[in-house]
């Protein structure tokens, strides 16, 4: 196995949500490092500070969309 921690953000605003999916992702992947944010805000601070292997982002947020969010980033495939 390798030592390398997988990066994995999640971004949604509803705190249930995101712990289940927080818990299936560290169920699959136990030595992920997973981090969560409840706005695109948070999320666009996250994104400038470090890279992330992987991102899920609910659709629709408080502040947005997600898919508009993920189409003005560069290197983001939504």
């Amino acid at each position: 196995m390798s030592s390398t921690k997988l990066c994995i953000l999640v971004v949604d605003d509803h705190p249930l949500t995101r712990a289940g999916i927080v818990q299936v992702m560290l169920r699959e992947f136990p030595q992920a490092r997973c981090h969560e944010v409840s706005t695109l805000l948070a999320a666009k601070e996250c994104l400038e500070a470090q890279a992330w292997d992987l991102v899920l982002m609910d659709q629709n947020l408080p502040d947005g969309k997600g898919i508009e969010f993920l189409a003005q980033r560069p290197g983001l495939a939504p």
